[in-house]
């Protein structure tokens, strides 16, 4: 689970649900069920709009991922460890750091099954990256406010029992450094009652810094951490502790890849 220094360690305890889909005893088998209801607390007429249609994946999604890891793997010498921690179906959320616009791509191509993108809306208006971005059916946020669709229709990708990624800081730094994390991440998670999984990208920021065009040469590590599972409370202390233990996480994993690369 988290590390045994971090503050939500002792809230960080399976439900009985999660018990019996076994993750008390392995955290990094997270399977759950597809059929997964979330609970909304308005009328349903209210978000029928809010739904997100079901993803036809096609050959889309397959033959991109083909495509972009293959040209991370010879071009970048892309290495991922802890796929396994990724379960094969069921919901669950994929928490990437955020270093570079490719950030997205490397996801894709690194994951051993398809998933969902929360992405800022504006990005689905470049010329190649929100393309791509389409092409894995990503749920649109308009930053700057709470854009209750967005949030609605990721609840309705995790009740369909989809693999959702949610980059906590939700935008890239200049310089690439670390940017404060955002608690919708562990709202998410607590309201849907899924496990997140922490993911440490190390690289892209050398490799593409984010406003260039042209890629520069270096290595890519992705790195998978084991499911964080969230507790029943749902309190913005309780979120806020969830955010501190899965970023403690991501900041860890990606600091593995750092150390991999020099």
């Amino acid at each position: 689970m988290c590390a045994a220094n971090c503050r939500y360690h002792e809230r960080c305890r399976p439900t009985e649900r999660h018990v019996e889909q076994g993750y008390e005893k392995a955290p990094q088998s997270v399977g759950g069920s597809a059929g997964l209801r979330i609970i909304l607390d308005h009328p349903r007429s209210d978000v029928r709009a809010l739904d997100v249609p079901t993803p036809n994946w096609g050959l889309s999604y397959t033959v991109l991922r083909w495509v972009f890891r293959n040209i991370l793997r010879l071009g970048f010498g892309l290495t991922v460890t802890g796929q396994q921690h990724v379960p094969a179906s069921g919901p669950v959320i994929l928490a990437p750091n955020h270093r570079s616009d490719i950030d997205p791509v490397v996801m894709a191509a690194a994951m051993p099954r398809r998933c969902r993108f929360l992405a800022a809306a504006e990005l689905l208006t470049r010329p190649v990256l929100g393309a791509v971005i389409r092409h894995f059916r990503a749920v649109p946020i308009t930053r700057g406010r709470f854009d209750r669709a967005a949030i609605e229709g990721c609840l309705r990708c995790l009740e369909r029992g989809e693999a959702l990624v949610v980059f906590p800081e939700g935008h890239i730094g200049a310089d690439g450094r670390p940017q404060p994390a955002h608690d919708g991440l562990a709202f998410l998670a607590m309201r849907a009652r899924v496990p997140i999984i922490p993911v440490g990208i190390s690289g892209t920021h050398e490799v593409w810094p984010s406003g260039t065009r042209v890629p520069r040469r270096g290595k890519i590590t992705v790195h998978i951490g084991q499911a964080i599972v969230p507790s029943t409370a749902k309190t913005r202390r309780d979120q806020s502790a969830l955010t501190a233990c899965v970023i403690e996480a991501i900041t860890r994993l990606s600091g593995k890849g750092a150390a991999n690369e020099r």
